[in-house]
């Protein structure tokens, strides 16, 4: 009853004790919650809730439900927690928040991360190509920050052909910073097996 209350603090702690706690019907709570309240930051701690679920169908339809709310910070979390359910199923949704031209690019960027983490290799080819803007001079601020989340992205997946994919920002003509975290992509230990 106390995630119907009128206060939405009070709405936020109570689904904060569920996510400490984990008590039963706890998903089904948090599920109404992202689903019916209207309080970013309250749907953000539901989301939070359902990122620690067992796996459910359920729970990622409502989570790929929220990846079209109004709020960027909603949608941002609901990647987040998508990627560390390992929903793989969801991997379109996910890409279609990567490659939409009108998305916020810290979720642009929250998308490029997920796709490495969920071990999508079906985003490669597109991880690559974005990950290669960091070798453009001129790429507008947005793009480097979805660049660098694309590398992460590719870093995390591991692809056996990663460092061909990578040639192309190891040149001496490319920025110093974005050589040097193609470096790093290539020395990091992927998650994927």
């Amino acid at each position: 009853a106390a995630v119907k209350d009128p206060e939405p603090r009070v709405r936020e702690a109570v689904l904060l004790s569920i996510a400490a706690s984990a008590p039963p019907g706890g998903a089904d709570v948090a599920r109404w919650a992202l689903a019916n309240d209207g309080w970013s930051f309250v749907k953000v701690q539901a989301i939070g809730v359902l990122a620690k679920t067992p796996p459910s169908g359920d729970v990622d339809a409502a989570l790929a439900g929220a990846l079209g709310d109004t709020s960027a910070r909603v949608r941002g979390a609901t990647l987040v927690a998508l990627g560390r359910r390992r929903a793989s199923a969801m991997h379109g949704a996910v890409r279609a928040r990567l490659d939409d031209p009108n998305e916020d690019p810290e979720v642009r960027a929250a998308a490029a991360r997920v796709l490495g983490a969920m071990c999508d290799g079906s985003s490669a080819d597109r991880l690559t190509e974005l990950a290669r803007g960091l070798a453009v001079a001129g790429t507008p601020e947005d793009e480097q920050q979805v660049a660098v989340a694309a590398l992460e992205g590719l870093a995390a997946m591991h692809p056996a052909d990663l460092g061909d994919r990578l040639a192309p920002l190891m040149a001496e003509t490319v920025p110093p910073t974005a050589r040097a975290a193609a470096h790093r992509a290539l020395a990091a230990h992927g998650t994927c097996r």
